[in-house]
């Protein structure tokens, strides 16, 4: 994900020091197109990165409340032998 978003700045830092070049063959379309398809990709794995932590922190969170109640009736099932 990184290394888009590099690309992505490069891009734009290339762009921005051509701006008289840009303007004057009226560019600004393409670039323009060039630095969204880069960025979508990077939106993309964004969204799939933090999707996949979501649901990561909401397993382990539901995991504890699961882990105390078996500890707690494994623990009771003993003590009642």
């Amino acid at each position: 994900m990184v290394k888009l978003t590099d690309e992505r700045v490069k891009l734009v830092n290339e762009f921005l020091q051509a701006i008289r070049v840009v303007k004057y063959y009226a560019w600004e379309v393409p670039i323009e197109e060039r630095v969204q398809s880069v960025r979508s990709i990077e939106v993309g794995m964004l969204m799939s990165y933090l999707s996949a932590a979501g649901r990561l922190r909401e397993l382990l969170f539901s995991a504890q409340p699961i882990a105390t109640i078996l500890i707690f009736t494994t623990a009771l099932y003993g003590f009642n032998r």
